[in-house]
């Protein structure tokens, strides 16, 4: 009995190993950036470096726990056979098959492994996973890319100072909205086309970050985010996203956005974001706070405009102790200390002036 039970176990390793084997044979792994051409790496070399299984916990956005052990290679151990570290590099963006990409900035990378597995609980990754899956320990499962089959090394950060803010309550009462499909429900949105029209860039920014009120940050490419919309209204709003992205790569709940030198707010999820201030009967959100997260330009003078043109200027000083709040379902600025004909109401736009 035993020599047929050890006879068994044999053959089905062999099985997995061949099977692994033909996998491999014909998969590969791309990443751009690491050297001057793209680089193809076939998954029998990652198969071939020192590996590694562990016990992890896939955490999702709803905090639901999925415990699985992985076996795999580590990602800064298949950088090193090309003379890289992972800690030396700015960030990276992983892309799956299907058009899911999640960036991952460095302080992530500096901190955590990551493992780029292609076995599960012993067994070769199922259809959904396939060919290989990253895994990074101790980070939500946002990171955790199925159908792995591409990472982009990203050595800089395009970063440009907001100029102007743009407050997505307002835009929506000069922007037209259109009727869109939401699970059962119809929704209104708006078509980032439209916008990014209405802007008028000289220059098409490579990519846009999104904040989310729970502390969801992503960066999206610039061709992404201009095909998609900008739902305002119903569960989740304001959520990015477009009938040509999967799901994983929506953006709920957006506290704000920046596309080139704008930064568009929503200051219904900025209360939940910011911690409301109580100034003389008006509970708002510090603009001072706000601006240094946008990464405002400084200047001397600020030009608030209303949706119906009314326009004013405030100091730099003044900016500093001025608040944005609701009066009822409209936005406007509050200035301690200032006349009233700075408290506007409708305010769309904050700009710096030069």
């Amino acid at each position: 009995m035993q020599k047929k039970w050890i006879g068994r176990f044999t053959l089905s390793l062999l099985i997995v190993v061949l099977a692994i084997g033909i996998v491999f044979a014909d998969d590969s792994l791309l990443i751009t950036g690491l050297l001057d051409e793209d680089t193809v790496v076939p998954l029998s070399m990652i198969r071939e470096l020192p590996q590694l299984t562990q016990d992890v916990v896939a955490v999702n956005s709803a905090g639901k726990e999925s415990h699985f052990t992985v076996t795999g290679a580590l990602f800064d151990d298949l950088l090193a056979t090309y003379g890289k570290q992972q800690e030396n590099i700015l960030g990276i963006r992983l892309i799956a098959s299907d058009g899911y990409s999640i960036d991952v900035p460095r302080e992530v990378l500096v901190q955590r492994e990551i493992i780029l597995a292609y076995l599960t609980d012993g067994m070769l990754l199922d259809e959904r996973s396939e060919p290989l899956r990253a895994i990074i320990p101790e980070e939500r499962a946002m990171y955790w890319v199925r159908n792995l089959i591409q990472i982009e090394i990203i050595d800089q950060v395009q970063s440009a100072e907001i100029t102007t803010i743009r407050f997505l309550e307002s835009l929506t009462e000069i922007q037209p909205l259109e009727d869109y499909a939401y699970y059962a429900e119809i929704d209104q949105a708006i078509n980032i086309q439209e916008i990014v029209e209405n802007l008028g860039l000289d220059q098409k920014p490579e990519r846009v970050f999104f904040q989310a009120s729970d502390g969801f940050e992503k960066n999206e490419t610039y061709e992404e985010f201009s095909s998609g919309y900008i739902k305002m209204t119903g569960t989740s709003a304001p959520l990015f996203l477009s009938p040509k992205l999967p799901k994983g790569m929506q953006v709920k709940d957006i506290v704000f956005f920046t596309v080139a030198d704008n930064g568009f707010v929503s200051l219904t999820q900025a209360f939940d974001y910011y911690a409301p201030k109580t100034q003389d009967d008006v509970v708002g959100i510090s603009l001072a706070e706000l601006m240094a997260d946008l990464g405002v330009v400084k200047s001397d003078l600020y030009r608030l405009t209303a949706i119906d043109g009314y326009e004013v200027e405030v100091t730099a000083e003044d900016m500093a102790s001025g608040y944005v709040y609701f009066d009822e379902d409209q936005v406007r600025s509050y200035f301690p200390g200032l006349r009233r004909n700075t408290s506007v109401l409708g305010l769309y736009t904050i700009e710096a002036v030069r």
